[in-house]
């Protein structure tokens, strides 16, 4: 055999070894939807906000903010490594408040959303943590927290967080299980709008864990994914981060600007390190940008001029407030709607847990048998754990969707 006819047979088989995987749970399930026919198909599985005919909602002060990009004629340069000051400081003063009293202590980043957020400070902490390469997860949580903290290196470990049986916080669980990690552990906490089950700590809770991360050293890192979307006010979903900052500890925060202003696509988050003193905030600082530029060298400048943009016009962010706490007041009509048609059709199960749950995501207490028969016999789609959407519901198919769920649960 001649070496041109080898070289293209090993060419031809060099990708043998590679298995296929699963897709993507929730947009796998997304095109199953998307290639369905029937009409009164609904998708309650997908995570982006929904308008009350359930189309994709664009914020009037993005479309504002869009306008002014295009008239001011926005040039296309790079953006530096660590992204735009401007955005970066507008992002820590919505996160921490402008009148922080550590704010000359934080290092910070634009990111590729939350989830580059998550990945450049996974991959940050697993070069430079000088303790256990290990970060704990609450059980359950985002799928993709762990998809990313395995491609970082990281080794995974998991604290109690939901209770199935009440369908709310498992908090003595929780705390049972911090206090059983090691020093200087890494903790992943949820700051509001726990995805996926809805379930949020309290005020009082969350200053409990804070005594137990002060006795253990725990390093917390926190994702605000949903800032404002959980219950309407900024200030009131940034509690804990707030909490933890002021005691001046060491802690990690990913901020997303994708559902709270609806600016998904265009991947616009930060990550920032609350640290000891300049040194330290410099050293951080220089070494995540290395990091970026290894990953993408900059980050994106369209969505950090709309966010700045809003940010730092007072119309704007007035309207922006308000059109957030709009969008959460329709997510929680349709979860009493839900629930209230439930008991009008009188089901035998006890749906406070619709309510009581948080922003965008309920943990239902459906079996993924039941959520199967959702699926097959009536069109709907959810994840298979029985937590939906509640931005898929709307008031035309809350009927449907009410009728269909009494359908599967019944027995």
């Amino acid at each position: 055999m001649s070496k041109e006819k080898s070289s293209d047979l090993k060419c031809k088989t060099c990708w043998n070894s590679i298995q296929e995987i699963p897709r993507d749970i929730i947009l796998g399930i997304n095109d199953e939807y998307n290639n369905d026919k029937f009409p009164q198909k609904v998708n309650l599985a997908i995570g982006c906000y929904k308008d009350e005919n359930g189309k994709p909602y664009i914020l009037e002060c993005v479309r504002k903010a869009t306008e002014k990009y295009y008239k001011e004629n926005v040039n296309h340069e790079y953006l530096p490594i660590s992204g735009s000051p401007q955005f970066c400081k507008l992002a820590l003063e919505l996160a921490y408040k402008s009148d922080f009293k550590y704010m000359d202590r934080l290092a910070a980043i634009q990111s590729i959303s939350g989830s580059g957020a998550l990945r450049i400070g996974q991959r940050f902490l697993y070069q430079f943590y000088p303790f256990k390469k290990k970060i704990y997860y609450s059980s359950p949580t985002w799928i993709n927290h762990l998809i990313i903290a395995k491609g970082t290196g990281m080794e995974i470990g998991e604290y109690r967080y939901y209770n199935e049986k009440t369908k709310g916080v498992d908090f003595d669980g929780m705390i049972e299980d911090l206090k059983k990690m090691e020093q200087n552990a890494i903790v992943l906490f949820h700051v509001c709008a726990h995805n996926p089950t809805g379930v949020d700590l309290n005020h009082e809770q969350w200053q409990k864990v804070l005594e137990i991360v002060k006795e253990k050293e725990i390093l917390p890192f926190f994702d605000m994914a949903y800032q404002g979307f959980a219950s309407g006010d900024v200030d009131e979903d940034a509690y804990c981060v707030r909490l933890f900052a002021n005691e001046g500890i060491n802690m990690v925060l990913a901020q997303s600007f994708a559902k709270n202003m609806g600016l998904y696509g265009e991947r616009i988050g930060c990550l920032s390190f609350l640290t000891q003193n300049e040194k330290e905030r410099l050293a951080i600082h220089t070494n995540l940008e290395r990091i970026v530029r290894s990953e993408y060298s900059n980050p994106p400048k369209f969505g950090s001029y709309i966010v700045s943009t809003i940010l730092l016009d007072e119309n704007l962010k007035k309207e922006w407030l308000e059109e957030l706490y709009k969008m959460v007041k329709r997510m929680k009509d349709m979860r009493i709607g839900l629930k209230q048609k439930l008991i009008e059709l009188n089901s035998k199960l006890n749906w406070d847990n619709l309510t009581d749950q948080k922003g965008m995501f309920s943990y239902t207490g459906l079996t993924p048998e039941q959520v199967k028969r959702l699926k097959d016999e009536y069109h709907i789609y959810a994840i298979k754990t029985g937590r939906i959407s509640v931005t898929g519901l709307t008031p035309s198919n809350l009927d449907y969707v009410a009728k269909s769920i009494i359908e599967v649960t019944k027995e």
